[in-house]
């Protein structure tokens, strides 16, 4: 299943125990407007993620409402969709879903505190500039660093198991 709101998707799965959601990272030039609109919202969030989550997070939230509360959520994103990811799990936080996971790899700061109700692992690889956008804005505590970028191909890595492997290694 695939939710989408302007040109962000979220693909969905599930398993017996779990659904998963993957959000990729930016794709389209249209993508750019989203993360430039960085313009607080009342809830001190990012104005451009906070419109996209919550239109992702209200689309999941209709599809498996009779699921909520039995079956947790588990958010992985890459870039912008780590961004996103992240207040995807604060607004279904809010609806009533239980938040097992959320990773954010290489995504920068969307919100002015701590989220309640669960804990991003946020990831930043080596020399990663996107995490380090709007520091002075938005808190963005990286808590794992991953080392340096030895063959290259740190965001061509992710990627690529964000899009066929969203949950097999976590």
């Amino acid at each position: 299943m695939k939710l989408t709101s302007k040109t962000v998707s979220a693909r969905i799965t599930e398993d017996q125990n779990y659904f998963y959601i993957s959000i990729g990272g930016t794709d389209e030039p249209e993508d750019i407007g989203i993360t430039l609109n960085f313009k607080t919202t009342i809830n001190g969030f990012h104005q451009g993620c906070s419109k996209v989550a919550s239109d992702i997070a209200n689309q999941f939230d209709t599809l498996y409402q009779p699921h909520r509360g039995i079956k947790p959520v588990r958010i992985k994103g890459h870039s912008l969709g780590a961004s996103v990811g992240e207040l995807i799990a604060e607004f279904l936080c809010r609806l009533g879903w239980e938040i097992k996971s959320v990773k954010c790899y290489g995504g920068f700061g969307v919100r002015k505190s701590e989220p309640v109700g669960f804990t991003p692992g946020r990831y930043r690889a080596g020399h990663d500039l996107v995490p380090l956008l709007f520091f002075w804005k938005y808190k963005n505590p990286i808590n794992h660093h991953i080392p340096g970028d030895p063959d290259g191909k740190w965001p061509t890595r992710f990627i690529s198991d964000h899009n066929a492997y969203p949950w097999r290694k976590y």
